[in-house]
């Protein structure tokens, strides 16, 4: 069992420093912290700026969604740098729906029979020492909840739908197993998308310099090569819109996602759109008008995009990449 005898640099709770995978050692820290969802590295002058930049809670929260999604889409190790520090305000909270299927993927991958409870204590009234009571703190940082109160709502509303049967309190905690309907939405999470979806979801700075982009370049690209674009914001809908993007990416064959961006910086919902389309399994086509793929983000820059030019540069190049990589709806999608 780990020895939580040192501090989470975001969190400032019990941690556990660990050495370099690789056995070389780095400026930074490589770090296992429950209460931001495991391990990470952090560069040296990354905990420089976290020393002096003193983030809110939010912020910290952010910063933790960004390495449980990390984890998730990559499934290594997620590398916090200065970089990381600075985009912190680009990073975007989880919609409620988002909260709540991933308590119920954090409860799936920690249970291993059917029927199977997982139990924890919340922290004001347990006895437990902190290594024996790690579930608590790991679903603060996979619920996105900043305290108790929030992870026993979100509890809750599980509860309500059907997809969570919850035990009950024991000795001040919760016991909590998974419901066949549960099991059913989980299947629907992680299951690939059907191929005769003929929706392409496109991603992208709404601002009246992209107008043509979108006409001109990213449309008719898409329509060519037998499928519809859906961007969110020409779309009539009452619900949340964080709620109703994640519902289009769903239905979506893949993912056009544009990272160009203006003089106010990174376009924050774009990164969130393409990240949560990877972590289905949707394949997402970069593209960023080659002069500001210097901006784009470090985790993001590592893909490859379609540096674009002018609108028909971005036609032609959207096309052939669609084309190479995504296979023709079938005759019979609807």
């Amino acid at each position: 069992m780990l020895k939580f005898n040192d501090l989470c640099p975001i969190w400032g709770t019990q941690a556990s420093f660990f050495l370099p995978p690789s056995g070389k050692p780095r400026d930074g820290k490589y770090i296992v912290s429950p209460r931001a969802g495991g391990q990470y590295f952090i560069s040296g002058s990354a905990l420089e700026g976290l020393e002096h930049q003193n983030l809110t809670e939010n912020q910290k929260k952010h910063l933790t969604n960004w390495l449980v999604k990390q984890r998730r889409i990559t499934g290594s190790i997620p590398e916090i740098c200065a970089e990381k520090i600075e985009a912190i305000p680009f990073i975007e909270d989880l919609s409620a729906i988002a909260r709540m299927e991933a308590l119920l993927s954090y409860i799936h991958r920690n249970t291993t029979q059917i029927g199977e409870s997982l139990n924890f204590e919340y922290p004001d009234v347990s006895e437990l020492p902190f290594a024996q009571n790690l579930a608590y703190y790991e679903l603060l940082a996979y619920t996105s909840s900043l305290e108790g109160d929030e992870l026993d709502q979100i509890v809750r509303w599980c509860d309500e739908i059907g997809w969570l049967d919850s035990g009950g309190s024991h000795k001040g905690g919760e016991v909590l197993i998974i419901t066949l309907k549960g099991l059913l939405h989980l299947k629907e999470l992680t299951s690939p998308k059907p191929q005769s979806s003929t929706i392409a979801f496109v991603a992208m700075w709404f601002d009246d310099e992209m107008n043509a982009a979108y006409e001109n370049g990213i449309v008719p690209a898409i329509e060519k090569a037998g499928y519809e674009p859906l961007r969110i914001d020409r779309e009539q809908h009452n619900n949340k819109i964080d709620d109703e993007i994640i519902a289009a990416i769903r239905r979506s064959r893949f993912v056009v996602a544009d990272f160009s961006q203006g003089d106010n910086g990174a376009r924050g919902g774009v990164y969130y759109e393409a990240g949560y389309a990877h972590g289905f399994g949707i394949p997402v086509i970069f593209t960023c008008r080659e002069s500001n793929i210097r901006d784009v983000h470090f985790d993001t820059r590592q893909y490859n995009h379609i540096l674009w030019k002018n609108v028909d540069d971005l036609n032609k190049q959207l096309f052939d990449r669609i084309s190479a990589t995504i296979d023709k709806p079938s005759s019979d999608s609807s």
